[in-house]
């Protein structure tokens, strides 16, 4: 049986999950059910597919998505890291949070909103960094699922061809036949 190459279909399905994830602002096609995720997982599918001699079943599909999510939830934890430590997205941040605070209807929302601002305002890079951490955590295992979702979508859309039929006398082919 042929082994498939797997990296390079996983790497730049990861590099599509994991800078798609992360990059501001197109990363909010991440709000239509993990968007890149899943697009990152295909894409790494449609590699694989189109490199390979045989057909891909369902279970390389979801390997190559497992392999492109590792690879994206990791290029995602960091970039949070690197985004939480940054002054410059924090500042941001603050800012789209005090519109939506000066948008809120109910006062106490708003009280409650710009004290949370001030307190996050107030934030060392390493305090910013410890918070994010678990919600890293979280969204790279998210990915993950999703990107294997992907990939399995991927040999569903992507693989036209059959897989060859097994030999049912091979071993784990079915076993001998009794007589």
């Amino acid at each position: 049986m042929n082994e498939l190459d797997l990296k390079r279909p996983a790497i730049i399905g990861g590099l599509i999950v994991g800078l798609g994830s992360v990059i501001p602002i197109v990363s909010l096609l991440n709000c239509c059910f993990c968007a890149w995720a899943l697009i990152g997982g295909m894409m790494a599918t449609k590699l694989l597919v189109d490199s390979s001699p045989r057909a891909i079943a369902n279970a390389d599909g979801a390997k190559v998505g497992a392999f492109a999510g590792m690879i994206g939830g990791g290029i995602y934890f960091f970039g949070q890291m690197l985004l939480s430590m940054s002054s410059t997205a924090s500042s941001m941040m603050l800012k789209v949070l005090e519109q939506i605070a000066s948008n809120a209807n109910n006062p106490e929302v708003q009280e409650l909103m710009q004290q949370a601002i001030e307190q996050a305002a107030n934030q060392s890079a390493a305090q910013r960094v410890i918070g994010a951490l678990p919600l890293s955590v979280i969204g790279g295992a998210i990915l993950l699922g999703f990107t294997v979702l992907g990939g399995l979508l991927g040999v569903k859309f992507f693989e036209k061809r059959q897989p060859a039929p097994q030999n049912p006398y091979s071993p784990g082919g079915g076993g001998w036949p009794n007589p």
